[in-house]
């Protein structure tokens, strides 16, 4: 197996349609410089988790003007997720 070599990508060529709503739930920042993320597009209901260099994800979120998830969005998120995986909010194996 060969592995792969990451590259910098220009983070103004991952603009999102600007008819579309973008939202950003902030997870971590590293201490090696990282943030860690979800992102979605048109509903905070369906994201995905990315990681940036901290000036990337500052020029990604410049270019996308999303919206921040609030700390009452982001309980009600993770109490989605548990309810998703475990069948009844706030439930954990």
């Amino acid at each position: 197996m060969q592995s792969q070599t990451m590259k910098h990508t220009n983070t103004s060529s991952l603009k999102i349609n600007p008819d579309q709503s973008t939202y950003v739930r902030i997870l971590r920042r590293t201490d090696t410089g990282f943030v860690e993320f979800l992102f979605g597009i048109n509903s905070s209901d369906l994201m995905v988790e990315l990681i940036l260099p901290e000036a990337a994800f500052m020029e990604f979120c410049e270019s996308n003007s999303p919206t921040q998830l609030t700390s009452e969005e982001s309980i009600k998120q993770d109490a989605d997720i548990l309810k998703w995986q475990f069948g009844e909010a706030g439930v954990q194996e």
